[in-house]
């Protein structure tokens, strides 16, 4: 059997992949920071408590496949008042007076019809001292849509609750400012597979636009946090679902970097002009001749860069891809781009490039920061060799499911250009999967799991998601060595096979990584017997026991282990694992007003970044708990068992 027929046959029976791309700018991996809210705000004044609508249980096998498209529109719910969320700084609070019960209320959440704070500008005429207003050709202000198509700013997303997305209400009656505020705290990547993964979700889901925020706005912040969550395709698809006559300067800034990361410049020509008199932006200037160029008004596009040029709107290596993008639409230049001095990695140098058929160095996106592995390994202009190894940091990220990474390498495999490292792999693969007997597939998978030492980096934990399908098809077996099993079980629940995985728990050592991994995600365990937990502790040797604290923490916050086990573990820890914190008092209470959106905003929050030593285990604690209390278990078990896994 050919390895590209095997391999592309397995990969369609995985399911459907979950892709999407990295962000626009290459933003340096974050620390967490001091405060994980934005100053000024408060605690939310009482008022009716909506009910959620909770998201329907994830299913236990694998990831939800990409969200359809579509999402009609409809008015927001009306505002409780002006509620904000708290000042907190992470690990300060007082020990005394916790509060552990979380009542959920049962109302139902207010779905008043009203204005949905969205604004409709005209296209207004460049100012006249514009050095080339005169070459502009300004879009029409009014659009020939018929009535019934027009898509009003009311409930924009790709996903409803019956597709698996959240409710239309995730945030209840909160009004824009609060949730305008959650989300410019929400940075990117995060340190969690899984938290992108449910953060995606949420979204991309069809959301009421909350009182108080223009729709446009609204759009425009979860667009921003799906490009730096690495989410570029899903990005631009949230994008169109307004209207270009309804564009506003926050979905102006937003756009151009969404199409150019996306490989896909042409795709912001029609926001051109609207962008320019709206912004005044220098990028949307210098995509003037570039959209005039590849709508084959060639004479206006030679004028609008020369005008460009003159103005220095760019210089160095992004004027001369811009120019390059210029020659290519029209076959009259030949621009040749060198490299060897440019520094850094961004948006317009990886859309422009990609656009003429250039590859940049990798070093560039070497120091550029993760996400930047997502634009190079969905993006169809580029062979699939040249996707092969970033596509592992990506699905690492949260990005590529183990069906998109199976299809991917089925494809570099038949490439004869491909590096040795990814053809090593792909055969890896192959014997993982259609080797003869239990002993060749175990050998194809242990060329994929980590050796004994090395460090689980990004895409050495990719490999386990790469391995996971290929390990779930392997029967709990005695013999298999106690590391192995560890890889194995690992591998599984990287990609949410919590079900396949728990079958091993009669197999595997107590106490050790495979058994941790298992009591974090099995699914309908009541309880974990509290001395088996103080025995992995009890052989943990990571940096600071990290993987110890997060684990306890995490199985408190499930429900698994009692709040004295909790307790006692701080004192052998010598780490707080739960206090009375403003972070454990703001999620507490979203809960309690029943704003699903608003935790799993919140658990974004704690867990941005790319280093679990940041993380506060007291934190991971509450929004382990409150995950859980709001409907979303299944993430809540998936996070605990990657934190144990990767911390």
């Amino acid at each position: 059997m050919r390895f590209e027929r095997s391999m592309i046959l397995i990969g369609l029976g995985c399911g459907a992949s979950l892709m999407a791309m990295a962000t626009l700018s290459p933003l340096r991996a974050q620390e967490r920071p001091e405060s994980l809210l934005p100053p000024g705000f408060e605690e939310p004044a009482k008022k009716p408590e909506p009910t959620p609508q909770p998201t329907p249980p994830r299913p236990s096998q694998g990831q939800g496949g990409p969200p359809a498209s579509g999402g009609g529109q409809s008015a927001p719910p009306s505002s409780g008042g002006n509620q904000q969320a708290p000042v907190f700084v992470p690990g300060t609070g007082d020990v005394p007076d916790i509060d552990l019960t979380l009542p959920i209320p049962r109302r139902s959440a207010p779905r008043t019809a009203g204005a949905s704070g969205a604004f409709d500008p005209s296209q207004p005429k460049l100012p006249e001292d514009d050095p080339d207003a005169a070459l502009a050709e300004m879009a029409p202000t009014t659009f020939d849509v018929p009535a019934a198509a027009a898509r009003t700013l009311g409930s924009v997303g790709l996903i409803t609750g019956a597709e698996s997305g959240f409710s239309e209400i995730a945030f209840g009656a909160q009004n824009g400012a609060y949730v305008n505020g959650l989300m410019k705290s929400t940075r990117a990547p995060m340190v969690s597979r899984w938290a992108t993964i449910m953060g995606r979700r949420l979204l991309v889901s069809q959301l009421v636009t909350p009182s108080g925020i223009s729709g446009q706005q609204f759009v425009a912040d979860r667009t921003w946090i799906l490009l730096k969550m690495g989410e570029v395709n899903l990005a631009r698809a949230l994008l169109q679902q307004v209207d270009a006559g309804k564009a506003s300067p926050p979905l102006y800034r937003a756009a151009l970097p969404v199409y150019l990361a996306a490989g896909d410049p042409a795709g912001a020509c029609p926001l051109v002009a609207g962008a320019v008199a709206a912004t005044k932006a220098k990028d949307w200037k210098m995509m003037r001749p570039i959209c005039a160029s590849l709508s084959g008004e060639q004479g206006r596009a030679d004028a609008l860069f020369a005008s460009a040029r003159s103005q220095r709107l760019a210089t160095g290596v992004d004027l001369l891809l811009a120019e390059k993008v210029i020659g290519v639409s029209s076959k009259r230049r030949a621009v040749s781009i060198d490299w060897d001095n440019v520094k850094g990695m961004n948006a317009w140098r990886h859309g422009l490039s990609l656009t003429t058929g250039l590859l940049p160095p990798e070093r560039l996106y070497a120091d550029a920061g993760p996400q930047t592995r997502g634009w190079l390994a969905v993006n169809p202009a580029i062979v699939a060799r040249n996707r092969a190894e970033p596509a592992l940091t990506a699905a690492a990220l949260g990005n590529l499911s183990n069906a998109a990474l199976v299809s991917l390498y089925a494809e570099a495999a038949s490439d004869p250009e491909a590096s040795e490292a990814v053809a090593a792999r792909a055969n890896a693969l192959e014997l993982a999967y259609v080797g003869e007997g239990r002993a060749e597939r175990l050998d194809g998978l242990n060329r994929l799991f980590p050796e004994d030492g090395q460090s689980l980096t990004p895409a050495a934990y990719g490999q386990l998601v790469l391995a996971s399908r290929a390990a779930a098809a392997i029967a709990p077996d005695g013999g298999i060595s106690s590391t192995q099993k560890d890889w194995l079980i690992a591998a599984m629940v990287s990609s949410g096979l919590d079900r396949q995985a728990a079958l091993w728990l009669d197999d595997v050592r107590t106490g050790s990584l495979g058994w941790a991994i298992i009591a974090a995600s099995a699914p309908g365990l009541k309880t974990v017997d509290e001395g088996d937990v103080a025995q992995f502790v009890g052989n943990d040797d990571s940096e600071g026991q990290v993987k110890s604290k997060l684990f306890v923490a995490g199985l408190a916050g499930l429900g698994r282990v009692s709040t004295e086990f909790l307790t006692e573990q701080s004192k052998d820890l010598d780490t707080p694992l739960v206090r009375n914190s403003a972070f454990g008092r703001v999620v507490t209470a979203a809960v309690r007003r029943g704003e699903p959106g608003s935790v799993a905003l919140l658990a974004m929050v704690a867990l941005q970044g790319t280093d679990w030593t940041k993380i506060k285990p007291d934190e991971f604690f509450y929004l382990i708990r409150s995950l859980k209390a709001v409907g979303l278990e299944a993430e809540a078990r998936m996070i605990v068992a990657e934190a144990v896994t990767r911390a």
